[in-house]
């Protein structure tokens, strides 16, 4: 993956009122932070954000933030939203280095058609995005997983996905991804299926609401 070029413009001012302003003006506040730099305050507009992640990667685009004639390779690490309006509120971008191992959620993408779904069983997806670290020039785009195999009653965990160059997932090996089920014990893995969703978006929701204006 080869880095985008995002524009940023510094800032001196931090503080709920001075972001409220920014925001005003058609920006928003963000920090650049890591690799043993130190935490530089600075302004995005959404839409040069947003043209920016527009590549098959989306946030787990490799950036070049060109700061005051200086480039700053990063990545996002937390993005924080309005409750209401989804507006983004904050980013925090972190700096890296192309030999650097970064940790990402990648989407989880199944191929194929589950002999288990053609005999009547449903389908059920625990998890959208798979953790893994790699360097940021190499993570993927998505990570896909052939359930073309998957009969009724049968399970794929993250041991089952595929090995990918200079990729390491960070999961435990039997935490289960998908699997397929029939008859009462469907709605009941439905259930499930749609808690453990939730608690993956409640996740990133709590990790989009935490934290001080900055």
């Amino acid at each position: 993956m080869e880095p985008i070029n995002l524009t940023v413009n510094p800032r001196t001012q931090t503080g709920k009122s001075a972001a409220r302003i920014f925001r005003a003006d058609g920006s928003f506040p963000a920090v650049l932070y890591g690799a043993g730099k130190e935490a530089i305050h600075i302004l995005v507009k959404p839409e040069d954000l947003e043209d920016a992640l527009d590549t098959p990667y989306r946030r787990n685009t490799l950036l070049s933030l060109n700061l005051d004639g200086e480039q700053h390779l990063a990545v996002i690490k937390e993005v924080q939203k309005h409750p209401v309006s989804k507006q983004i509120q904050h980013v925090d971008f972190y700096a890296v280095s192309l030999d650097q191992v970064v940790e990402y959620k990648v989407p989880l993408v199944t191929t194929g058609k589950s002999k288990g779904v053609q005999l009547g069983g449903h389908l059920f997806q625990l998890y959208r995005t798979v953790k893994l670290s790699c360097k940021p020039a190499e993570v993927p785009e998505t990570v896909e997983l052939d359930i073309t195999s998957l009969d009724i009653n049968d399970k794929l965990s993250v041991s089952d996905l595929p090995a990918i160059d200079g990729v390491t997932y960070l999961q435990r090996d039997n935490v289960v991804l998908i699997q397929v089920k029939s008859g009462r014990g469907a709605d009941l893995e439905d259930e499930e299926a749609e808690g453990a969703d939730e608690a993956e978006g409640a996740e990133g929701a709590d990790a989009e609401a935490a934290g001080q204006e900055s």
